[in-house]
């Protein structure tokens, strides 16, 4: 069996940057949060943004870091940037309503099956 010669905890934090949204309260001092799972949000099942949608009152008003809720904002904040930006056209404020088509569950589902590996 492989042998632990060292273990180095935190080492990264000193390079990660400040994220740009906090998520499951990692801005607080009581929570230690790694560098490498504080710095990306994984949108993991039903919790990806374009699924949960914008009539929820924590999606538009707001601002706690606990769980996803940061990142889901941030998500839809940087839709509307780029919309604008190429005139997509996206409307994140009646997002429900207008993209209703976009927030039912994936046709080939949310995580492969290992037979479907290639």
């Amino acid at each position: 069996l492989p042998t632990m010669i060292k273990e180095e905890l935190n080492s990264l934090t000193e390079y990660s940057p400040q994220p740009l949204a906090y998520q499951y309260n990692c801005d607080r001092p009581d929570r230690n949060c790694l560098a490498q799972s504080d710095n990306i949000a994984y949108f993991v099942s039903n919790s990806k943004p374009w699924l949960v949608g914008t009539k929820s009152a924590w999606v538009r008003n707001g601002n706690s870091t606990a769980d996803m809720i940061a990142p889901t904002q941030l998500w839809f904040k940087e839709v509307q940037e780029l919309s604008d930006i190429l005139n997509i056209g996206l409307d994140i404020d009646d997002w429900d309503y207008k993209h209703a088509d976009l927030m039912h569950s994936p046709p080939l589902g949310f995580e492969t099956k290992p037979d479907e590996n290639a």
